[in-house]
């Protein structure tokens, strides 16, 4: 009963999402190890919170308030752009979405007393705005 509930809320929602890996081709290892090092957060801690993290929508709010990201009201033009600057590989985007294919979840990291904090998915959540797709993400929580 749980799983059928959870194909119709994807159903319902559009874009199905998964967990981000952190092993393999596809892995966020390299963007957390990024996140460590450029917020000074120590890494088997960030490890831990991504490993306890809960995947949820992303709100206007905290997506509004992404200190490091250019995805927020993106356009389909900003997004070609977004992915071009980063090497990202927009067409394969692209077709996940517009197929309804799985897709792994952008990271976002909350600080209590912080703005939060994009890790990992700057293009995913690009063309997600473009597209008209409310996205879903791995909510980190971390104490500061």
């Amino acid at each position: 009963m749980h799983q059928l509930l959870k194909q119709l809320r994807e159903l319902m929602e559009g874009q199905p999402w998964h967990r981000p890996t952190m092993r393999g081709k596809r892995s966020e290892r390299d963007e957390v190890e990024r996140t460590s090092a450029d917020l000074g957060i120590p890494l088997d801690k960030l490890h831990a919170a991504v490993k306890k993290a809960k995947l949820g929508t992303l709100s206007t709010k905290h997506w509004s308030k992404l200190t490091n990201s250019e995805s927020y009201k993106a356009t389909p033009t900003k997004a070609r752009r977004i992915a071009k600057k980063y090497d990202k590989d927009l067409p394969g985007i692209l077709h996940r979405f517009k197929n309804k294919i799985s897709t792994a979840v952008p990271i976002v990291l909350h600080r209590k007393g912080e703005q939060p904090y994009l890790v990992a998915g700057n293009t995913r959540l690009a063309v997600a705005s473009g597209e008209g797709i409310r996205p879903k993400v791995l909510h980190v929580r971390m104490k500061k």
